[in-house]
């Protein structure tokens, strides 16, 4: 799949590893596979709390990147993948962080607040319209 160590130990949620590769000169965190999905993604889709929180820490990361068209259909950015699968504690991690456009849409248009509504996360929703 064309995926780069960070990927793989994103996906397989090992943290060590993870931040060993991230202090690592000259690595790309923004790199994406043949899929389209980057290290950030991988974790979000894996529900990788801990993980994605050392991410958004460390800073670097595109958080409004669409990505994984492949893998899922069609293209997500991490707070629209996360609202729409209903994982809380990562949406409140990425509405903390630097850079977010919490209008940021997919590739099929629908922004966070619309895949919360469509899939009835009402707790999500308030917390997107806050």
């Amino acid at each position: 799949q064309g995926s780069t160590p960070l990927i793989l130990a994103s996906m397989a949620g090992w943290e060590d590893v993870v931040a060993f590769l991230m202090g690592v000169e000259g690595v790309d965190v923004n790199l994406a596979d043949r899929s389209g999905q980057t290290a950030l993604f991988a974790a979000v889709a894996r529900h990788r709390a801990g993980l994605v929180k050392a991410m958004l820490l460390r800073g670097g990361f595109d958080v409004n990147d669409r990505a994984a068209t492949e893998l899922y259909g069609r293209s997500h950015t991490p707070l629209t993948w996360v609202s729409m699968t209903g994982q809380r504690d990562i949406v409140q991690l990425l509405l903390e962080a630097e850079g977010i456009d919490a209008n940021g849409a997919g590739s099929d248009g629908g922004t966070a607040v619309m895949v919360a509504a469509q899939q009835g996360h009402d707790d999500i929703l308030k917390m997107l319209l806050k």
